[in-house]
């Protein structure tokens, strides 16, 4: 379930949240609540809330300085202010935070709970995002020896790193279409970059040229075939990529030490 934190001066304003919405309904719990912004922050730093329901003025701690150290502590934490100031000048300052939503008081039982669905879409569409991301490191990690362990996501699931993520869509981009006549300037216009930043990103992130990446990738999936298949050397050969069989081959013992007979050979005793 999602985790709510609600923080509100006002005893009755609390009240109302609690009873009058449905929060189980919604598939959230809420967590805690608080009068002050020095006790909602201790909170948010003990639950670490997906969604967070404020006033901006409060004792102890202003509502808008509350947020500005939630940020330190939970970026991707998604914020509902509820308040009765039609400030500009909070309003932007609160955007500036990465405040969802802005709903004044007094506030309709329908608007926070259509502010809080929509906080919970941008939460599903963050982990999901976050989940392909991840997914494809390990994926492109486990296949090509690329490590990208320390690329960091920020609040909204996208990776910190734009060029590392980058290396990892473009070694992805090879792998859906190394069948293909594959060259730089096709992965250069499929991730609409220059095939001069292309090459600059994948050598800076994976240490390897587009030509190695392009021919390890093709290689492994011809190892596949030789194990897997009986299709003959140049039949293999053009399926993976490789029109001209004797380069094939070539590249073949380069990367493995063997030619593709030696390796299909080799497997047929394995087993």
């Amino acid at each position: 379930m999602y985790q709510i934190v609600l923080i509100d001066d006002e005893q009755v304003v609390l009240e109302g949240l609690n009873k009058l919405i449905d929060w189980k309904g919604m598939g959230c719990r809420v967590v805690g609540q608080a009068e002050d912004g020095e006790t909602g922050l201790d909170l948010i730093r003990r639950f670490q809330p997906d969604i967070i329901l404020t006033d901006i003025r409060m004792p102890k701690l202003d509502g808008l300085d509350m947020i500005s150290a939630i940020r330190k502590v939970r970026k991707d934490s998604r914020i509902i202010i509820l308040t009765g100031y039609r400030d500009f000048e909070y309003a932007q300052r609160g955007i500036s935070l990465g405040v969802f939503r802005f709903l004044t008081k007094p506030t309709r039982k329908k608007d926070i709970i259509a502010a809080v669905q929509d906080a919970i879409t941008e939460i599903e569409k963050s982990r999901k995002r976050e989940k392909e991301f991840q997914d494809l490191r390990k994926q492109v990690s486990r296949f090509y020896g690329f490590r990208y362990d320390d690329i960091a996501l920020d609040a909204s699931g996208k990776p910190d790193s734009g060029s590392a993520y980058l290396a990892v869509r473009s070694v992805q981009y090879i792998r859906d279409h190394y069948m293909e006549n594959l060259d730089l300037q096709q992965v250069a216009d499929g991730l609409y970059i220059s095939t001069w930043h292309l090459c600059r990103v994948l050598k800076r992130e994976t240490g390897n040229t587009f030509v190695n990446i392009l021919n390890q990738i093709r290689i492994d999936a011809a190892k596949e075939l030789l194990d897997e298949t009986n299709d003959r050397i140049y039949e293999i050969a053009n399926h993976v990529g490789y029109p001209d069989v004797t380069y094939f081959g070539r590249v073949f013992k380069q990367i493995t030490g063997c030619t593709p007979s030696e390796y299909r050979n080799r497997m047929i005793r394995t087993k």
